[in-house]
This record gives C-alpha cells, structure tokens and sequence, in this order.
C-alpha cells in the first residue's frame, strides 16, 4: 500500500474508549474512507448459551452464530486469495485465467 499523506478528515461524532484498528478504503473516484473500531467498553466473559446480545453504547443487536459464519467466511477467502485463486463479489470461486473463445 502507497504510504499516505495528510488525510483531512470529518468527524461525525465524538467517540472516546480505546482506538483498536482502521480500515482504509478508496473509491473509485478516488476519495479515501476510514473506519474506525473502537473499544468503549470490555465485555465480561458470555457463556455459550448465550447466542444474541445488545451494545450497551449503540444498542445494536449482535448475533453471535451470524458473526462466527462471517468471521469462517472471511477467513476462507483470505486463505484462497492466498493460494492465488480469484473470489468473486459474493465470495464463490471463479475461474483464474482465461478461457478460448468459440470459434
């Protein structure tokens, strides 16, 4: 990744807790996103029977068995980029290379 120079940014809203990581993302027309995860608060430890819960900060409501298919998900594409094979949008295999055309 090219390094970056001073990124003027705008604050949405105030946000205090502990930085953890930033996703940078560029458009197509050339205009760079940052997303930022936060840590407001810890969590104690869930048990395992406790499959859904609430954001005590934003109230959203996190679905523990959804976010474990999407962490495998994400973690599969990974490996077979890494392998050298292409991932489609949706996340299925196509074909790497090109194929002859019909005469």
């Amino acid at each position: 990744m090219p390094k970056l120079g001073p990124i003027r940014a705008r604050v949405h809203r105030r946000v205090e807790g502990t930085l953890k990581s930033i996703t940078l993302t560029r458009t197509v027309t050339g205009k760079h996103y940052a997303s930022l995860l936060f840590e407001t608060h810890k969590r104690d430890a869930m048990p395992l029977n406790v499959r859904s819960w609430e954001c005590p900060t934003c109230h959203t409501q996190h679905d523990r068995d959804i976010n474990a298919a999407l962490n495998i998900k994400h973690q599969g594409i990974v490996k077979l980029k890494a392998e050298g094979l292409s991932v489609s949008a949706h996340g299925g295999l196509r074909k790497s290379g090109t194929s002859p055309a019909a005469a």
